[in-house]
């Protein structure tokens, strides 16, 4: 008696998760337990307000996303979360550079660029509040560049904060 009961609690069972499963109904014939592994798979993405989407997938069918801290997805229990937004510090910092040309104002650009080059290091997510000083422009007639002009520029500027901003 306790086994055909037992036996019957299984049917039961086995119908009510199939159901739920929507893996069959009345109209579709007999049931089935077949699965495949593309129905195991997940992709799930987030907007940030602050960047593109973030994204990412599982091949175990482990997916899911919140918004708390901004924002995150998680697949397989790898969680990504949304870049924070990107504020000016208040550290200033200052980085000098020279260039050379043929006149000043080609000596001045390539100063600039090699000035804004430093604090690119100096800075992940860019500089910012930027104030750039031509400290000055100089002729050499001899070696090493003769006939050029030097340049020397000087950069202030605070960095973009955090590190991993956008």
């Amino acid at each position: 008696m306790q086994t055909d009961e037992l036996w019957r609690r299984g049917v039961l069972l086995a119908v009510v998760v199939l159901a739920a499963c929507n893996a069959g109904g009345a109209e579709e014939g007999a049931m089935s337990l077949e699965s495949s592994e593309a129905e195991l798979s997940c992709q799930v993405s987030r907007h940030c307000t602050t960047a593109p989407a973030v994204s990412c997938s599982s091949a175990n069918g482990v997916c899911s996303s919140g918004a708390e801290n901004g924002g995150w997805v998680e697949c397989d229990a790898a969680r990504t979360y949304c870049p924070p937004a990107c504020t000016c510090g208040s550290a200033r910092h200052v980085e000098e550079a020279g260039g050379y040309g043929f006149n000043c104002a080609q000596a001045y650009g390539e100063a600039r660029e090699n000035a804004e080059r430093r604090a690119a290091r100096m800075c992940p997510a860019g500089a910012c509040n930027l104030i750039e000083t031509q400290v000055s422009c100089d002729f050499l007639p001899e070696e090493p560049f003769p006939d050029q002009y030097t340049a020397i520029v000087s950069l202030e500027f605070s960095c973009r904060e955090p590190a991993n901003c956008q």
